[in-house]
């Protein structure tokens, strides 16, 4: 009897079809090669192409996920019946575009279309799912045919696009490679030149009074009619430092790249360069004695802006140049040639580890001495140099240490203080002896602070100070003890929810402060705190007050006129620009918008009566119904705007053609 029951037992397995039975260790296999194995290997892949660094780990793990999964796969699908093969072919995929997408909506933040680097990456990256797969669906002819198919695919991908680094949410970005989208017009200067710098228009950071305002400035509009005009466009060396400008030349600081000729400086060093306004061509560059600072999470090259100022030299006055590297090596050198007048290194003067992201501190000027920071863990957050000879004149008495906001000079109750937002929080010297006049901690968990502290206006004892990732902001109001030897800051609101900047500074329209809020455009009312708006997704870009408008050159590189109020951010007019990462600030000299990132230099005229600008055309206009990368993230408001083509196109549905820098074929 029992005989009986095992062999009815068997007869109702063998009625299960075969090819149901044998496809369920596929299935399994389908983890391996479609979830652990595209992630290890990614992983893997991109580490390598930041840094050179061969994660072994995550590499065994992508080599035994493709194992196990080949081991479970193979042979199964040859027998099957062509359409299970087919409607299991189209299910793996589907599948693989799907786990695709879901890697870059995690992980990556590009200029060039979500659509478009899902279709590239998963092509590129299908030998991960092709080597397991591949003997499940043909024999070695077939596997071996869809083996080189699959390596011309990874090439194809990596000739065409590369990894340019971290954006500011610490999110991979991808961009086409440097051949396609930048000019090959490389400036070559195999001598420097001399030039007669001219007037004085932009002295440095954030302008002559570190405010980015334009005061005396009035931008037109709408750009439809009159759009930016490139009036210039080069390649330039790595970094994230913005320009000092003059009538006949263009200070910044970059680091040398591979294939420019920079008066037999090595490529790779950081250098302060001149160059001219009109052209963008090399006047001249003068390098640090040793080697470039390289970082993979911020990116290579120099993050500081010069900083021009008149000297008495002799019997002559000249214009000079300072600059500080990202190592802490602080320059001075002659505007006109870039004649090393003296060097000395901050890291020497206060040894310990330089800052995570290098020294971001732009040197400012205050009662005839030069305040820059210096990087060590144990302080001091500033000192002050002679701007003559770069002898050390002072020290801050706190111990607390420089983070990546510059110091700025302020006025309070008719006394000028030296503020710095340090890494504990927010401090004022006095700029004759560096004598501590107060200090209040205001921080985020990461002790990264950048932003430029926020005199309210007609206000001269009230300061906003605000701060990235978790930070926040508060109103500090500063009551004077004595004979303004000592002030005490007390709180007027503070808050933790908003006005969290990261790298942007704060401007003020009214009573309304105006910053990005970890990449979103938001108002505050600056007597309570209390956010009046949020709109607009611009990234970690930066911002430039002009006149009564707002100019915000968004982190991919777009350019948006705005005109913010109590209600909101008003767009105005948009435009295409730079295409990738741009941390860089811009400044605006007369009608001249000088921009840039750590791959070109772009010089726009804003307000020239031309139509030849950055228009998109038809055919651009066509493109634009696919999505940009970041629209899916547009406030309702921002949405329904978009679909108005009539007055102007907005910078966040441009198309591939706009922003991938394919515009030259597609112009008239």
């Amino acid at each position: 009897m029992n005989s009986e029951i095992t062999a009815d037992n068997d007869s109702s397995r063998n009625t299960e079809p075969l090819h149901a039975r044998s496809m369920r260790p596929a299935y399994v296999a389908l983890v391996f090669s479609h979830l652990a194995a595209p992630y290890a290997a990614a992983r893997s892949v991109i580490r390598y192409q930041l840094d050179g660094v061969v994660e072994f780990r995550f590499a065994a793990l992508a080599t035994v996920a493709i194992l196990i999964s080949g081991a479970l796969a193979f042979g199964r699908l040859r027998h099957q019946p062509l359409r299970e093969r087919c409607t299991f072919g189209s299910f793996m995929i589907g599948l693989w575009l799907l786990v695709t997408y879901a890697q870059l909506v995690i992980a990556v933040d590009s200029a060039v279309p979500r659509w478009l680097l899902t279709i590239a990456w998963a092509l590129g990256m299908s030998w991960v799912a092709w080597l397991p797969w591949g003997l499940s669906f043909f024999r070695w002819r077939g596997f071996l045919t869809g083996s080189l198919l699959a390596g011309l695919c990874w090439a194809a991908f990596w000739n065409r696009f590369e990894i340019t680094g971290l954006t500011g949410d610490a999110r991979l970005e991808f961009a086409l490679r440097k051949h396609q989208n930048v000019p090959k017009n490389h400036s070559t200067l195999t001598t420097n030149r001399s030039v007669e710098p001219g007037n004085v228009l932009w002295s440095g950071y954030l302008g002559s009074e570190r405010s980015a305002f334009v005061r005396n400035g009035e931008l037109s509009d709408p750009w439809d009619q009159h759009p930016p005009v490139v009036l210039w466009r080069t390649s330039c060396g790595s970094g994230w430092s913005s320009f000092a400008v003059t009538d006949n030349a263009l200070f910044s600081q970059e680091q040398i790249p591979a294939g420019i000729e920079a008066n037999g400086q090595a490529a790779g060093s950081d250098a302060i360069t001149c160059r001219d306004p009109k052209s963008g061509d090399l006047i001249w560059a003068v390098a640090e004695d040793r080697p470039g600072y390289v970082s993979t999470m911020g990116g290579n090259g120099p993050r500081a802006t010069p900083l021009l100022h008149s000297l008495n030299i002799g019997d002559k006055e000249r214009l000079v140049v300072y600059g500080v590297g990202p190592t802490g090596m602080v320059s001075c050198l002659a505007a006109d040639d870039g004649t090393r007048i003296w060097q000395q290194d901050l890291a020497t003067l206060f040894p310990g580890d330089n800052l995570p992201h290098g020294v971001c501190a732009s040197p400012v000027i205050a009662n005839d001495r030069l305040i820059v920071c210096p990087p060590s863990p144990s302080g001091p957050a500033m000192v002050a140099l002679d701007p003559e000879s770069g002898d050390l004149l002072w020290k801050s008495e706190s111990d607390w240490r420089s983070s990546y906001a510059s110091p700025a000079i302020f006025q309070f109750g008719g006394q000028i203080q030296v503020v710095l937002h340090a890494s504990p929080g927010v401090m004022a010297v006095d700029p004759e002896t560096g004598s501590l006049l107060w200090s209040f901690p205001w921080t985020n968990e990461w002790d990264n602070n950048a932003t430029q502290p926020l005199q309210v206006p007609e206000s001269d004892t009230d300061l906003i100070i605000a701060t990235g990732y978790q930070g926040g902001a508060v109103r500090l109001h500063l009551q004077p003890q004595g004979d303004n030897t000592a002030w005490t800051p007390s709180v007027v609101w503070e808050t933790r929810s908003t006005l969290k900047t990261k790298f942007c500074n704060m401007a003020a329209f009214g009573n309304t402060v105006v910053g990005l809020d970890n990449g979103i455009l938001c108002g505050v009312d600056m007597s309570s705190g209390k956010r009046l708006w949020k709109g607009g997704r611009y990234g970690h870009g930066q911002m430039l007050r002009v006149g009564s408008r707002l100019l915000v050159l968004e982190e991919q590189g777009g350019l948006q006129l705005l005109q913010p109020d109590a209600g909101g951010h008003h767009p105005i007019a948009q435009a295409a620009a730079l295409d990738r990462k741009t941390w860089n600030h811009p400044v605006l000299v007369k009608d001249r918008l000088f921009i840039r990132n750590d791959q070109e230099i772009m010089c726009l005229q804003l307000s020239a009566q031309t139509s030849q600008g950055l228009r998109p055309t038809p055919w651009r206009r066509f493109c634009y119904q696919f999505p940009h990368a970041t629209e899916r993230r547009r406030s309702r408001e921002d949405r329904s705007r978009s679909r108005d083509f009539g007055e102007h196109v907005p910078a966040y549905e441009r198309s591939l053609f706009s922003r991938i820098r394919l515009r030259n074929l597609f112009t008239a």
